[in-house]
């Protein structure tokens, strides 16, 4: 029978070894090697890996980024680990599409746990950083809420249906304003959001009401 295959993309040989020793254990796991994005993209392409394990700060653009070229190229059920994990690190793992995290620390029992989850699309992650998780989550939503407190009362209401999903054109006749006006309007929520487009201001929107909904249910 084929053993599922993960491919371990860290510029560490130690730590490699080490994920080699614990997967290949009474050969649940096949394992191969990747030391940098290249020879993770390369990895993937030729052997066709079930899931990956990429360190956190994979050279040479780091984790996070290297699992969006990985997704591009070819979606692969991904574990980032790190030896310091922080809460922006997870954040930011998770945002860019892991399906666990775990500190590489963990024991052997542990790890073998997340890659069995991985391995059928359940997420892993450690309490611990779940935690950290939960508590980047917040900081990023109040922040992002300090800074749409800055909208004016008329900026608060073009996002409101910037969000809805309208045109600048339907805005426009929605509010009996000019449509060059309502450009400059969303110029200037998408500068004091400190966002790149009106779509990401319509999930940032969508996202801070949701959430608040959930803890007034709560």
């Amino acid at each position: 029978m084929t053993r599922p295959l993960v491919v371990v993309a860290d510029p560490s040989a130690v730590f490699r070894a080490g994920l080699r020793v614990v997967a290949e254990r009474d050969r649940a796991f096949a394992v191969c090697e990747a030391r940098d994005l290249d020879e993770l993209l390369a990895r993937a392409r030729v052997e066709a890996p079930d899931i990956a394990v990429l360190d956190l700060e994979l050279p040479p653009v780091g984790g996070p980024k290297a699992l969006e070229r990985l997704a591009s190229d070819r979606p692969i059920p991904t574990l980032v680990w790190s030896l310091h994990p922080t809460p922006e690190g997870v954040l930011a793992a998770v945002s860019a599409g892991a399906l666990g995290f775990v500190s590489k620390t963990i024991g052997a029992t542990d790890l073998l746990g997340a890659l069995r989850r991985l391995l059928v699309g359940e997420p892993a992650l450690e309490p611990e950083l779940a935690g950290m998780l939960v508590a980047a989550v917040q900081r990023s939503h109040d922040a992002q809420r300090a800074r749409e407190s800055l909208l004016s009362h008329r900026e608060r209401h073009v996002l409101e249906l910037v969000a809805a999903g309208l045109r600048n054109r339907e805005i426009a006749g929605e509010l009996e304003i000019s449509e060059f006006t309502v450009k400059r309007h969303v110029q200037n929520i998408l500068r004091k959001l400190e966002l790149p487009s009106r779509r990401a201001a319509a999930a940032l929107h969508a996202g801070l009401l949701g959430s608040a909904g959930s803890t007034g249910a709560a």
